[in-house]
């Protein structure tokens, strides 16, 4: 998450040659930034955090942890769904330098 993060960021700032030079000279650049990185941060990892919460509260409890464990060990292939349902298998959304890598 955090590499992929950071390509998030990244492609915000390519987007924006004004910021290379002075960073502090365009305040309303740095917001559009801030605005459209937040956004595209929340499209690609806010269902994984949200998976994970689920995820953490299913295991904190000794019934629910049991359950899980043996329905886990019986089709080890729910682990893989599980990364398919929080998002983690997606390719990353609004970053252009993995869209024409994968052209």
């Amino acid at each position: 998450m955090a590499i992929q993060s950071a390509a998030l960021l990244c492609e915000q700032l390519i987007a924006r040659p004004a910021l290379r030079g002075n960073p502090h000279r365009a305040g309303r650049m740095q917001a559009g930034v801030r605005r459209d990185y937040a956004l595209a941060w929340r499209r690609n990892f806010s269902r994984r955090l949200h998976m994970a919460a689920l995820f953490a509260h299913l295991f904190m409890r000794p019934a629910s942890t049991r359950v899980a464990t043996t329905l886990l060990q019986r089709l080890p292939h729910l682990l893989t769904e599980g990364a398919r349902w929080s998002g983690k298998t997606e390719p990353l959304r609004g970053a252009r330098a993995f869209d024409a890598a994968r052209s």
